[in-house]
């Protein structure tokens, strides 16, 4: 390996063990930009992305819930994450990666329902609607979906938009059959 190549990446890594995100993403996108075909460029490209995700606010519990804070990096978190899997999908750092974006959709996915619970609470149906539409769509498979679809029917309830509603518990059937959750949509159909 070469050793000016090595010293490239070891300054990368010493800002990013120092958390100096940007300067670590800088130095790590520059050496995977001039050298493409290094072996360690998909290291330099993981890196890089994961600058994105340490710059994520903490959950630290004094503060307000993370679903409550500004989720954009958590978005580009998301993004890089994705890039770096699509340009690298044999990586040895592929499967961290899309641990990082199932974590990033759980999150962003979170942060929708807390906003849908907030217009819920001051009840702009339109705006839970949106929110849980986005949920339910972008989003499934997360262990939101029941929660989601269920606030759907209500909302759509409460903007008198019965066919849409519908469709929020025949959607609850075909994701959840067999379950609690599908009695109750199967009840709540019947009923209307």
């Amino acid at each position: 390996l070469d050793a000016a190549k090595e010293a490239e990446l070891h300054v990368a890594d010493i800002y990013f063990e120092r958390e100096e995100y940007i300067e670590a993403r800088d130095a790590y996108l520059g050496f995977a930009k001039l050298h493409p075909t290094y072996p360690k460029v998909d290291y330099a490209a993981f890196r890089a992305a994961l600058t994105h995700y340490k710059e994520i606010p903490s959950d630290f519990f004094l503060l307000p819930p993370p679903e409550e804070k500004d989720q954009s990096e958590v978005r580009n978190a998301l993004r890089a994450m994705q890039e770096f899997i699509r340009q690298y999908p044999q990586s040895q750092y592929a499967a961290q990666a899309q641990a990082i974006v199932s974590d990033t959709r759980r999150r962003l996915a979170r942060h929708e329902m807390y906003v849908a619970a907030f217009y819920a609470k001051r009840e702009r149906w339109r705006a839970v609607a949106n929110r849980l539409e986005t949920v339910a769509s972008e989003y499934q498979g997360l262990g939101l979906d029941e929660e989601a679809l269920f606030g759907l029917h209500n909302a759509y309830t409460h903007l008198k938009e019965k066919e849409k509603a519908r469709k929020a518990l025949e959607e609850i059937l075909a994701r959840m059959p067999g379950t609690r959750a599908a009695e109750k949509a199967r009840a709540l159909l019947a009923e209307t």
